[in-house]
């Protein structure tokens, strides 16, 4: 378990180079895939603003769409959650989901924080993904937020490839995790731009199906031991 976590952290190492937050405001997203197509935004670092259109000094106006450019940072006005670990329930498409949500130490109700979505393996759970992370006393460490939902019998519908019953079911978890996104940012202070994902197998199947179906709900993902869910990468069109 532990070698687990030390190669997941390490994968999300490599997401974009961490703020006196935590996690970094730059936005990318890679497949994690072979030849496969990656995804990009950008973030413009001389401002500090994000764009939709990147001047160029050497080939002129280079436009294009930044996927991560949610416009509410969430609820930043001194209100809700205390720092703790809390255990959250949701309807969406008809069911009650739920999932662990954890508040980190020393979180400022009135600073935009990062946000991380901890997905476990199939026929796991939340808790036992935390096991494997560790991602809650990460979380104390860096200042991040955390969720970790709980699938459906234990699994994810990362695309018709896996797994079990929410594959079979076609359940919408792409959708989920942006519902849970969004009433996390109703309480707590969520830097939009800053929403992540990491998982593993079944889970890491879901966070490479988020990149390619909703490119503006996640800045990057840290998928280990999965790939992508379809017949063909041709069927990921971000």
């Amino acid at each position: 378990m532990k070698i687990f976590a030390m190669i997941l952290l390490a994968t999300l190492a490599l997401l974009p180079a961490c703020s006196d937050k935590g996690l970094s405001g730059d936005a990318g997203v890679d497949t994690g895939t072979e030849g496969d197509s990656d995804i990009e935004s950008d973030t413009d670092t001389d401002t500090g603003t994000d764009t939709e259109s990147d001047t160029d000094a050497d080939t002129g106006t280079d436009s294009y769409t930044d996927s991560a450019t949610e416009s509410d940072p969430g609820v930043c006005e001194g209100s809700g959650l205390e720092p703790g670990q809390y255990e959250r329930t949701i309807d969406f498409d008809g069911l009650e989901r739920n999932y662990q949500l954890h508040v980190p130490t020393g979180y400022d109700h009135t600073a935009p924080t990062p946000l991380v979505f901890d997905l476990h393996p199939f026929f796991t759970n939340a808790a036992i993904m935390d096991a494997m992370t560790g991602f809650r006393a990460k979380a104390d460490e860096e200042g991040f937020i955390v969720a970790q939902p709980n699938g459906i019998a234990g699994s994810w519908n990362g695309g018709p490839l896996c797994c079990g019953e929410a594959a079979a079911d076609d359940l919408d978890d792409v959708g989920l995790i942006r519902a849970i996104r969004d009433q996390i940012a109703e309480e707590l202070c969520v830097d939009m731009k800053r929403v992540y994902a990491d998982g593993m197998s079944n889970g890491g199947y879901l966070s490479h199906r988020i990149a390619c179906e909703d490119t503006g709900l996640l800045a990057a993902i840290g998928p280990v031991v999965s790939s992508i869910g379809f017949e063909s990468v041709d069927e990921c069109l971000p």
